[in-house]
């Protein structure tokens, strides 16, 4: 069974407000739904953001799909942790309306609370346990941070440039991607393992060639 998250865009250029998103599913017809959805990390359901209402919904892809079901929090979802218990949700308030950078909150689920972060942009879960969120602050820096999901720790990541594309949790969470444009005209891709938070570039294209270095992970099982 095969779905596709697919943006419907109107005549202008533009996606359609209320009905922005919605769910191809392979041979069996088309669901419509708001904005802003996500995937979960076991591919059995959409949780999606109503901007008419300000709502966050649920709609199952396996169990029961096509149903609906209204979840806690509020704001554009940006991911769900891999065991499904936590949520990343952005908000914007009149104070950040003019903004790039949002209010970033952790939903639990299960106990229905909600815990605030640093606001910023660009939030992913990062960490082998979506242990931790990484997001940009700012739209011209050259760091970015990541904080555990209680809020608690936050460590500010230094680049050597400024990161040009979003976040990209990759290896099961265990290591970013992003890239960037150094002062050479280099366009480089730069790799934070979870653990050590460093930043290091693994790849560069540029007037000279393409060069690639794998990067070194513990061989250690984080299961």
């Amino acid at each position: 069974m095969l779905f596709v998250l697919v943006t419907v865009w109107g005549d202008n250029g533009r996606a359609v407000d209320g009905d922005g998103l919605r769910i191809d599913e392979h041979k069996q017809g088309q669901i419509k739904i708001g904005d802003f959805g996500v995937v979960s990390p076991d591919s059995g359901s959409v949780v999606y953001y109503e901007s008419r209402t300000d709502e966050l919904w649920e709609i199952g892809l396996v169990e029961k799909p096509g149903k609906r079901r209204r979840i806690q929090g509020a704001g554009q979802p940006l991911g769900v942790s891999r065991d499904g218990k936590l949520m990343l949700t952005s908000r914007t308030t009149a104070e950040n309306a003019w903004s790039i950078e949002g209010e970033l909150w952790i939903v639990d689920r299960g106990s229905k609370t909600a815990t605030q972060l640093k606001n910023g942009h660009g939030a992913v879960f990062f960490g082998p346990k979506s242990e931790n969120v990484a997001f940009h602050v700012g739209s011209g820096s050259n760091w970015f941070f990541v904080t555990t999901v209680d809020g608690k720790t936050t460590t500010r990541i230094e680049c050597t440039t400024r990161p040009s594309t979003h976040l990209l949790p990759v290896l099961n969470g265990r290591g970013l991607l992003f890239a960037s444009f150094s002062a050479r005209r280099k366009f480089d891709v730069v790799f934070i393992h979870h653990e050590n938070l460093r930043a290091t570039t693994i790849a560069s294209v540029g007037p000279g060639g393409v060069w690639f270095k794998m990067p070194k992970l513990a061989t250690k099982s984080n299961n």
